[in-house]
């Protein structure tokens, strides 16, 4: 799991948005309530077009990573 830490750039006033978003080796989900689920085809496994998957998910905005977790079973 990522969460992905979302602004409308360097100079917004507002605080960040958190997203966390995880890869379940089919698809892409993210805990927005409104945000669409990504089922990825294997054209999305390249370079291009993971980046187009990713700019998908938050189209005009800048998205930096800003936590790793990994899920283990307990």
């Amino acid at each position: 799991m990522a969460q992905l830490r979302v602004t409308t750039g360097k100079d917004d006033p507002n605080p960040p948005d958190l997203h966390v978003c995880f890869y379940d080796g089919k698809t892409v989900r993210d805990n927005g309530k409104y945000t669409k689920v990504k089922i990825l085809e294997e054209s999305d496994r390249s370079v291009q077009g993971a980046r187009l998957v990713f700019d998908s998910l938050f189209h005009g905005l800048e998205v930096r990573i800003n936590n790793i977790y990994e899920l283990k079973r307990a």
